[in-house]
């Protein structure tokens, strides 16, 4: 998503946790509770079509939360928080570079991301025939 989408997901401010972000969850949780909503699962179709309504009034209200709570800066700090506890369960230290943990690729691995990249890009473009 913040590929094709990136103004949503970009944010220096936050240590890159952003209300898009935030948005994305929420949708995942909202299918997540529509699935269970008759006390058994019924699987959802988790489409762009179907559910980018959802994202598009969750981000509205937490822009609109965030204007109105600014002189608080309250998003920002649930956004900072938010990075923070990810960063800490997925063991991702503060600093990658002085930890070492950068891993090198090899040509073949670039090969092989660029040739996944182009069949994603042409499924792409069959699914906006659609």
């Amino acid at each position: 998503m913040s590929v094709k989408y990136p103004t949503y997901f970009k944010d220096a401010e936050t240590s890159g946790t952003t209300l898009g972000i935030i948005v994305a969850l929420l949708t995942v949780v909202e299918v997540c509770m529509m699935e269970w909503m008759t006390g058994m699962r019924v699987t959802q179709k988790f489409n762009k079509e179907q559910y980018a309504a959802v994202f598009q009034a969750h981000y509205k209200l937490l822009v609109r939360f965030d204007e109105s709570t600014k002189q608080a800066n309250i998003m920002r700090k649930i956004c900072k928080k938010l990075s923070k506890l990810a960063h800490h369960h997925a063991s991702i230290p503060d600093d990658l570079i002085a930890a070492g943990s950068i891993q090198q690729f090899t040509m073949d691995e670039f090969v092989a991301a660029a040739t996944e990249w182009e069949c994603c890009e042409e499924s792409d473009l069959e699914d906006d025939k659609m």
